[in-house]
């Protein structure tokens, strides 16, 4: 590795990096909310994954350049403890938003198969 390339301080705050997160996911939740104002935001899905790697890949290298190893297993253990938690929040939430907010005839139907092949079509060479 040059020796002119600078590593950030183990767990410093990038700014940049930051905003380019949030504007990433704005675009996004824009699309989402109306595809007409922002035509093309589903293009932060691709900018979010790319800072993703980056971010990734820098803590690799770092990890590289001051062990000269990379602990696979430590790395994904770290991205369990750091990701799980929230997850399990986030379905949490789900759950209960479900059975407090969803009418008693919805959720009769999202029991019926064809309701769930409806919300999620299969290729039409599977359709019937």
């Amino acid at each position: 590795m040059p020796a002119n390339v600078r590593h950030p301080a183990k767990g410093a705050f990038r700014p940049d990096i930051q905003a380019l997160r949030a504007v990433a996911v704005a675009a996004v939740v824009l699309f989402h909310l109306r595809p007409s104002w922002l035509s093309g935001g589903y293009v932060g899905v691709d900018v979010f994954f790319v800072i993703s790697g980056f971010l990734i890949t820098s803590h690799l290298v770092r990890e590289h350049s001051g062990s000269g190893r990379i602990n696979l297993l430590r790395f994904y253990e770290r991205r369990v403890r750091r990701l799980l938690p929230a997850a399990l929040l986030v379905l949490m939430a789900i759950l209960v938003a479900y059975l407090t907010l969803m009418p008693e005839s919805m959720t009769a139907l999202t029991e019926i198969p064809q309701f769930c092949s409806l919300k999620f079509p299969t290729p039409g060479r599977f359709r019937t």
